[in-house]
């Protein structure tokens, strides 16, 4: 069956199935039919199973919400992967990525040039994808359907185009 819940008392009284027809988040949605739950009396390890969560999540759950109500049921800042660069940086970063394309002679500059760029100069280490979603984040998306050669000569080019 399973423990059941020191701060039952807490739940009484709230209609979270009502709170949850109005909620557009989908994880405090979550939350709010996990307490709808253990409010109907289910143990946190029976609400967990339907949830598919861990028993200890659902009793996090019930504690936030006895201890701040509807708000300890909000995402909480701070959780989740801390930023390595500082955001007074972005823009020096990012004059230097566009620096390092102007200087290369034919192509695009890949993923692994700015992780390399991003270690030299900054002493921060990302993997490739990291160092894609930054890329995105800075607004540097470059999609090219060919490279160029170094060699290679516009002109020479329109021309030919022209005379084909």
């Amino acid at each position: 069956m399973g423990r059941r819940i020191k701060e039952f008392a807490s739940l009484q009284g709230h209609d979270f199935k009502k709170y949850l027809r109005n909620e557009s988040s989908a994880e405090v949605s979550l939350r709010l039919l996990g307490l709808a739950h253990v409010q109907e009396g289910k143990s946190c390890r029976e609400v967990a199973k339907m949830l598919k969560v861990h028993e200890n999540t659902i009793q996090g759950w019930v504690r936030r919400f006895a201890k701040s109500g509807f708000d300890g049921l909000q995402h909480q800042p701070g959780q989740g992967g801390k930023k390595r660069i500082n955001p007074q940086d972005l823009p020096q970063i990012k004059a230097g990525i566009l620096a390092l394309q102007t200087t290369r002679t034919g192509g695009r500059i890949s993923g692994q040039d700015v992780q390399k760029y991003l270690f030299d100069q900054w002493n921060i280490s990302y993997k490739k994808s990291a160092v894609y979603d930054l890329l995105q984040s800075l607004n540097l998306v470059w999609i090219s359907a060919r490279s160029k050669h170094p060699s290679s000569d516009e002109a020479k080019q329109a021309s030919f185009k022209k005379n084909f």
